[in-house]
């Protein structure tokens, strides 16, 4: 028999689950602001109310927020703003009253510009993202055009000035669709509703084409492995050693999916790391006396050992990758096709061997949009003439791995990716040869499972024909003895 237990510590009106998620929010908002200069939720009287410090008094503001999942998280984005503005050392209780709609109706409202709109909220834009490791790339990437249009305006924000933004993008694009998710950021951000119809309007005609990404197959990957990288007759001396560079550079591409600049970040190529308590430490850093068996000894135990990829005795050459990198410390495995160690025919654990490349992590272009190393891969292989690019190695190597039935969570870790990334954007680019063989693999398993489950079923009616013919033959045998 169970017993149903009351909790003494929680309400037993459901309202808990509430709390819980109110708790999420303000943990949220614990690590926007600073002590003194952030605004937290609170419930009273089944509300969700602000609470925040203000001119040296204690403040509380509602907007008749329900104690519910929607409006803890409509009062979350209200409090994210006041601690913004208490941050900034910008914030009145009368832009509060205006925000939360109740400017006294005598009060008249100043209308920002357009220049003026797009220089605050690029302040809060640039407050908000300051944790990204490229903020002045991911501003111009998704709000160029914003800023071009608004940037000159001195008037307050029109339909017509909505649809310039819009109309400097070419329609049917992924750059007019960053265009619509700038508008919109902006227009929410300042509580503006006016223009939604206009917005929905482009956004319902604007349908992006699909770029069909070249991938290709393992078998394509092994040619130019072998064919793709001769020394011609002409090549001066002095630069006969650049194709051996930059097949070394492309074996690690195809046989662990990495994007071209992490090649340059490696942490264990000829040393091994350390993981503990969820720190990395690289040997080779960190051991000052030289005596590295004697430092990573002190560490084993508890602690997991990534040996050095040259380290003879290393039979899984995971590689580490270090955390200078766009998606972080993260941990590769190798992958070659069925029947192939790419490892061995790549001839891949030598002296690691990377083009010679001046500064190769630099960023470049005048949206810092590329590293020196990953424009120079992309040069080689169109110099080369290879049909494919140096990121298509990476969805091979996906590839691959769906192909092989790997763990989706274990090919996204591996990546980089989270899940949904590395099964949507990644998968769609599978050619459908690929997805055919990947079918016909399947099909196989299951006949042949089918085939199995028929032979068992047949091998249990033989034996239990031949145990009822045994049963018999025991009666006969004991009918025989008694008499």
């Amino acid at each position: 028999m169970t017993k149903h237990l009351k909790s003494e510590q929680l309400p037993s009106d459901g309202s808990f689950q509430m709390y819980k998620i109110l708790d999420q929010a303000n943990n949220r908002l614990d690590k926007l602001g600073k002590h003194g200069k952030r605004c937290k939720l609170k419930r009273t009287n089944d509300k969700v109310v602000l609470q925040f410090s203000f001119e040296g008094k204690q403040r509380q503001k509602s907007n008749d927020w329900s104690f519910t999942r929607q409006g803890i998280s409509e009062a979350e984005k209200i409090a994210a703003r006041v601690t913004d503005w208490l941050t900034a050392n910008q914030f009145s209780m009368e832009w509060l009253d205006s925000l939360l709609g109740k400017s006294k109706p005598s009060e008249e409202k100043k209308q920002l510009t357009c220049a003026e709109m797009i220089t605050e909220y690029k302040e809060y834009w640039f407050r908000e993202n300051k944790g990204l490791k490229h903020p002045d790339k991911s501003w111009y990437t998704r709000f160029h055009h914003l800023e071009d249009t608004f940037a000159p305006i001195d008037n307050p924000i029109d339909a017509k000035i909505i649809r310039q933004v819009i109309e400097k993008t070419e329609k049917d694009t992924s750059v007019r669709t960053y265009a619509l998710q700038a508008l919109r950021l902006l227009l929410e951000y300042f509580s503006i509703a006016n223009f939604d119809k206009v917005i929905n309007q482009y956004k319902g005609q604007n349908k992006p084409k699909t770029k069909n990404k070249y991938i290709p197959h393992d078998n394509e990957i092994m040619t130019v492995y072998n064919l793709g990288f001769d020394i011609s007759p002409k090549c001066p001396k002095k630069y006969r050693h650049r194709p051996l560079q930059w097949r070394f550079l492309y074996s690690l591409l195809a046989i662990y999916g990495l994007r071209v600049h992490e090649a340059w970040n490696i942490a264990n190529w000829d040393n091994p790391v350390i993981l503990k308590d969820g720190d990395w430490i690289e040997v080779g850093l960190e051991d000052e006396t030289g005596k590295e068996d004697t430092f990573v000894e002190k560490y084993k135990g508890k602690n997991e050992v990534i040996s050095a990829i040259t380290d003879p005795s290393n039979k899984l050459h995971i590689l580490a990758i270090k955390h200078n990198t766009k998606t972080g410390y993260r941990m590769a495995m190798p992958l070659s096709p069925v029947g192939h160690d790419w490892l061995k025919e790549f001839n891949l654990i030598n002296e690691l061997n990377l083009p010679d490349i001046k500064d190769p992590l630099k960023l470049y272009g005048s949206n810092l949009g590329s590293y020196v190393c990953t424009s120079g891969a992309c040069d080689w292989f169109r110099w080369r003439k290879y049909g494919f690019t140096p990121h298509a190695l990476r969805h091979a190597y996906n590839h691959r791995a769906h192909q092989q039935g790997l763990n989706p969570k274990l090919i996204a870790d591996t990546l980089g990716h989270s899940i949904s990334m590395n099964q949507g954007t990644y998968s769609r680019s599978m050619p459908h040869k690929r997805q055919v063989q990947m079918m016909k693999q399947a099909i196989g398993q299951v006949q042949n499972e089918q085939s199995e489950n028929e032979k068992l079923k047949a091998e249990i009616k033989y034996l239990k024909a031949e145990n009822e013919k045994l049963k018999t033959e025991l009666k006969m045998y004991e009918a025989l003895k008694g008499k």
